[in-house]
């Protein structure tokens, strides 16, 4: 199989680069706005909002976090601290991969602690779990 090599600047001239590369994004551009036109406006809007926003602060906003940082974070939600990368998301949060990190680096004491946990479980225990359930049974005819 013969493979050719062909230096585009030798056919088209810096305009007609630019045309064709503009070309190209404009049609990408419709393409996006017609099959996710919803997020578009709502990326515009969460734009203008952060605007907004930052001129209210007026260059008090690291003030104002600070003053209000334990009533935020006492009304965090658990996926929030916690959560992992979404489709909206870049990366998976702090939170998230500290706790990974620690349950890789402390894997093996785990699995040990689970281990002697489910030892220690006895007949009884059992029993007794069993017994404080509420347990429903359909029987189905076989």
């Amino acid at each position: 199989m013969t493979t050719a090599q062909i230096n585009i600047l030798d056919h088209l001239d810096q305009d007609e680069m630019k045309r064709i590369a503009a070309d190209a994004f404009t049609a990408y551009c419709v393409e996006k706005f017609r099959t996710d036109s919803e997020r578009i406006f709502s990326n515009a809007a969460y734009g203008a909002v952060r605007k907004m926003v930052d001129e209210a602060f007026d260059g008090r906003a690291l003030d104002l976090v600070t003053e209000n940082t334990k009533r935020v974070i006492t009304q965090m939600s658990a996926h929030t601290v916690f959560g992992s990368k979404g489709v909206y998301d870049r990366e998976d949060t702090a939170g998230r991969k500290a706790i990974t990190a620690a349950v890789t680096k402390h894997n093996q004491r785990i699995e040990n602690r689970v281990a002697a946990l489910i030892d220690s479980i006895t007949k009884d225990d059992v029993l007794t779990a069993l017994m404080d359930a509420e347990v429903n049974f359909k029987l189905s005819p076989a």
